[in-house]
């Protein structure tokens, strides 16, 4: 995916994410969690039960991971790589997927993330759900408020750069600040302000249910549909 996330989850974002995926999961099923990073929502799952699938390009995170919860299944892959499988062999049926942390938003080309949905849903059973963070909400929430309009900070220590022609974005601190460049740059880390309307055409393309988003969950969720088989 391109570059890392600029921010992390809060702790009330975490919890209720946590808390959201637990409740539409039962002890023993089995979760993937896509970008698992160093384990924010794979270590607490699987200490709540879950069989854990944890998939990440970074070696270092899933070691970090593995030493923290030796009982989850890690798998270093870049999920947007269509040449190599999604998960190990053997994994099994997959009863909740996961992409949070910020993760989905890396993917910015639409095509890329249809790649990925088309590719998992073949996994999943009838219903399960793949939950991300809901910045489709948030964000827009806080870009209609003004929140989100280029410039830079007042204590100088944000930049926020807007591509003119789509709802991509990158955030500049430290040394990469620079006010003479409004341009996103090859450094830059861009992500994608999904829309719930991008969204609901992903799923209508790869086999999920149209987005909803459950009061205090911090999460979107799309639900696999009835058939597995896409075109």
């Amino acid at each position: 995916m391109h570059g890392e996330p600029v921010w992390d989850v809060d702790p009330e974002e975490h919890a209720a994410q946590l808390d959201t995926v637990l409740e539409l999961t039962e002890p023993e099923s089995t979760v993937l969690d896509l970008g698992a990073g160093s384990g924010r929502i794979a270590v607490p799952l699987a200490e709540a039960g879950r069989i854990v699938i944890a998939v990440d390009r970074d070696g270092e995170a899933l070691a970090a991971l593995g030493e923290r919860a030796p009982d989850v299944r890690r798998y270093e892959v870049d999920v947007l790589d269509p040449s190599v499988p999604l998960v190990p062999p053997d994994s099994g049926v997959i009863d909740a997927a996961v992409c949070v942390g910020n993760t989905f938003a890396l993917i910015r080309e639409p095509s890329s993330a249809a790649s990925l949905l088309r590719r998992l849903r073949p996994l999943m059973a009838p219903g399960a759900v793949f939950a991300i963070d809901d910045f489709p909400l948030a964000g827009w929430a806080e870009l209609i408020e003004g929140n989100w309009q280029s410039g830079v900070s007042d204590d100088g220590e944000m930049q926020l750069v807007w591509s003119a022609h789509e709802n991509l974005f990158a955030v500049r601190t430290g040394e990469a600040i620079d006010p003479e460049c409004w341009e996103l740059m090859p450094d830059d880390a861009v992500m994608r302000l999904w829309t719930l309307g991008e969204l609901e055409l992903l799923g209508m393309l790869t086999g999920f249910s149209p987005p909803e988003a459950p009061d205090g969950s911090s999460l979107v969720l799309m639900r696999a549909a009835e058939h597995r088989d896409v075109r």
